[in-house]
């Protein structure tokens, strides 16, 4: 016998961090990528990344 499957009724978009703030983490993984390169990801840095 078949399952029926509920349709989805919400979607809940976090774009920004009001639910969950994905900064700290956002940053540690820039940083461990780029000290993998000798590099450091710095504010200066940080600040100019911007999204397309």
């Amino acid at each position: 016998m078949a399952t029926m499957k509920r349709p989805v009724t919400h979607i809940i978009f976090d774009f920004d961090g009001l639910l969950v703030n994905t900064e700290p983490s956002y940053t540690i993984a820039n940083q461990a990528m780029l000290s993998k390169f000798g590099k450091e990801f710095t504010m200066e840095l940080k600040a100019g990344f911007k999204l397309a």
